[in-house]
């Protein structure tokens, strides 16, 4: 632990957390998605496949999945459907896409 004469005359500052984007489903907005990752059976570690060109993607929601997109690309893509109907875009974030 930091003392606080430390902290106080070092400036100390604690680190702030980075804030991640989630990924979500391209047409409902599920978080449920997955990436093709190999892993290195001596070391555990991930090991991307070098083998393929593109990256493969999954999920587990609507059926109607394409590829993942951040949360704000699916918000800007549902605004987008929605041509900014505000009644459309209530529905869509209920969950009617599910």
């Amino acid at each position: 632990m930091i003392s606080k004469e430390i902290r106080k005359s070092d400036n100390w500052q604690p680190k702030t957390k980075s804030v991640h984007q989630s990924f979500v489903c391209n047409w409902c907005g599920s978080d449920e998605v997955y990436e093709k990752v190999f892993i290195n059976m001596n070391t555990g570690k991930q090991d991307y496949s070098k083998e393929t060109v593109t990256s493969e993607f999954a999920a587990d929601c609507c059926g109607e999945f394409e590829k993942p997109l951040t949360e704000d690309e699916w918000y800007e893509s549902v605004f987008d459907d929605c041509q900014g109907n505000k009644y459309e875009i209530e529905k869509i974030m209920e969950g009617s896409r599910t």
